[in-house]
Order: structure tokens, then C-alpha cells, then sequence
């Protein structure tokens, strides 16, 4: 029985060596990357419920003892993120983008198995809970780990089990946010570094059936809603430019406050591993009180941002 399903695999690996053939895989991690990420989010609107005043209701705790209880909810996400973490600490330390382009550049692109379902679970709970955190990361992880499980399942070359982990993020952004173009660019930037035709057609057949997979499931939602922005004057040029190097020096400033408290929790915090998410829900919950709008993923206040409603919100 092994030897046959050996050969059976052997002759799948030949037939999957054409390029063509490698496009119809490429299509099948697009449906199972979109599909993965749709459960996903499906999971964070779970979540959101259960850590919810309607979630609260469901124990019995309604009135008055509700609004004093929602900053709690990060640090309950965390204890219990913390719980999986220490029960499956190798898996959880390879969440991330960056995590995912090491696998790329150094492991022939090999992700965990099991990084689908302790990535998807701790992500979830994190954002459902309140933590202050959006699903792009955890899409990008998802769905690389399923191109890297069929690309190692067939035993492909190292190259091509690279390019399907490029096809699993690159499906997993565009059903996630139905943005095929955001999807495919991602995925050649960010992920595989590699703008040639070969790596370029799969990635662009994934990210198509990604994005029909999510719309099919979700519907043909839009995530942000940009409204139209008509050029008054040529003079707004020269602010947009000061804008883009601002928002340059925002992110480089972001980026480093955040491995920095990464480094701050990691090394100087003398506490058990699997409190350490506790506290920082706490922490994000404490905020909360003052700001409600870093709770979750943020996307509403974006919502805001882009209608122009925010300086009248801060006013």
C-alpha cells in the first residue's frame, strides 16, 4: 500500500514539473488558500461575539458590569493565547510575515502543517478579543502554509514549492480583502522578491481564484471604501510628497517601536511565557479607555480616515 501511493506520488511530481500543470496547481492552493482565510475571518467575527456584551449575556453578566468588563477582554484573549503558546511554543514563534520570507530565502519555503491551526487560532482570539492587531499577517501565514503543505505533500523541487507558498499569500490577501492586484504584488514583492514571467503567471492564477473563492463565500464586499479625489490644483503635489516621506518615517518609527517592545516583553519582563500576552491585553485594554479605537483590527476607524471624519471626531 505505501510503495502505491509512493508511485502515485511520483507520477503526480512529474506531471506537476510542466508549467503548465503547475498552473492548475497553482489554482487548487488559490481556492484552498482563499478558502483557509475566509474560515479565518468567519473565526475573528466568532470571537468578536463571544468577547462581546452579547458574549458576556451568554454567562449572565448584563447591566451596568459590561462596560467595566470590555477592557478585560484583551487580557482574557491573551491568557488564554498564552495557554497555546506554551503548549505549542516552536509553531507560535513562527508567526509572521517575516517569518514567512525566511522560509522562503533560507528553508526552500517549508512552513509547518500545524502552523495553520495554532497561527489561525492565536491570531483570531488576539483580534476577536480586542488586541489591537489586523488579519493581514495571519492571512499571509495561512495561506503560505497551505502552498508550502501540497508543494512538500508532492515533494516538488525547492524553487517551485517556493513559488506556491508565494501563491498561497498572494490568494490568501486576495480573498481576504478582494484585491487580486494587492494580492499578486504582495506576493512578488514582499514574499518572492522574483518579477518573472514563471513565478508571475502562477501567482497570478492563485490570486484570481483566491479572490473568486472569498467572493463566493463572503460576497463582493470592498474592505475600504475610498471616496473619489478630484485634483484641484497641481500645488497639492508638493504636499503629497511631504506626506509620503512623513508617512515613511511614521512607519520606519512604528517598526522599531514595535520590535522594541518585542525585545521589552521577550527579555525584560520577569514573567512566565504564557502570561506575557495577559499583560499585554491588559496594557491594550487600559488604553482603550481613552482610545476604544485601537481595540481590534482598526479597520473602522480607517473607515473613518478615508471619509474625512476623523478630524471632526479628534475636534
Amino acid at each position: 500500500m505505501q510503495t502505491a501511493l509512493e508511485n502515485l506520488r511520483e507520477k503526480i511530481k512529474v506531471l506537476l514539473m510542466q508549467d503548465h500543470n503547475m498552473l492548475l496547481l497553482a489554482a487548487v492552493i488559490g481556492f484552498l488558500a482563499g478558502l483557509a482565510s475566509t474560515l479565518f475571518r468567519w473565526l475573528i467575527g466568532f470571537f468578536g461575539v463571544v468577547f462581546s456584551p452579547e458574549g458576556l449575556s451568554w454567562i449572565g453578566i448584563t447591566g451596568s458590569t459590561v462596560p467595566l468588563l470590555l477592557p478585560l477582554m484583551p487580557m482574557i484573549g491573551g491568557i488564554i493565547t498564552g495557554a497555546i503558546c506554551h503548549f505549542f511554543p516552536d509553531a507560535v514563534k513562527e508567526n509572521g510575515v517575516h517569518r514567512v520570507m525566511h522560509a522562503v530565502a533560507l528553508k526552500a519555503g517549508k512552513i509547518r502543517k500545524r502552523t495553520l491551526l495554532t497561527c489561525s487560532t492565536t491570531s483570531a482570539l488576539t483580534i476577536g478579543s480586542g488586541g489591537s492587531a489586523g488579519r493581514e499577517g495571519p492571512t499571509v501565514q495561512i495561506g503560505s502554509a497551505v502552498g508550502s503543505a501540497l508543494g512538500n505533500l508532492f515533494h516538488l523541487s525547492h524553487e517551485r514549492v517556493q513559488i506556491l507558498v508565494g501563491c498561497g499569500a498572494a490568494a490568501g490577501i486576495a480573498a481576504s480583502f478582494n484585491a487580486p492586484l494587492a494580492g499578486v504584488l504582495f506576493a512578488l514583492e514582499i514574499i518572492l522578491t522574483d518579477f518573472t514571467i514563471h513565478t508571475f503567471s502562477p501567482i497570478v492564477v492563485a490570486s484570481v481564484i483566491g479572490t473568486a473563492t472569498g467572493r463566493a463565500l463572503e460576497g463582493n464586499e470592498i474592505t475600504f471604501h475610498v471616496p473619489v479625489h478630484e485634483l484641484v490644483s497641481y500645488s497639492e503635489i508638493i504636499f503629497y510628497l511631504f506626506l509620503g516621506i512623513l508617512c515613511g518615517v511614521v512607519s520606519k518609527l512604528f517598526t522599531f517601536c514595535y520590535f522594541k517592545a518585542h525585545e521589552i516583553f521577550d527579555e525584560k519582563i520577569n514573567l512566565p511565557k504564557p502570561l506575557k500576552p495577559a499583560l499585554g491585553g491588559l496594557i491594550v485594554g487600559f488604553i482603550a479607555l481613552l482610545s476604544p479605537a485601537i481595540l481590534g483590527n482598526g479597520y473602522d476607524f480607517m473607515e473613518q480616515a478615508l471619509a474625512g471624519d476623523i478630524f471632526w471626531g479628534l475636534a
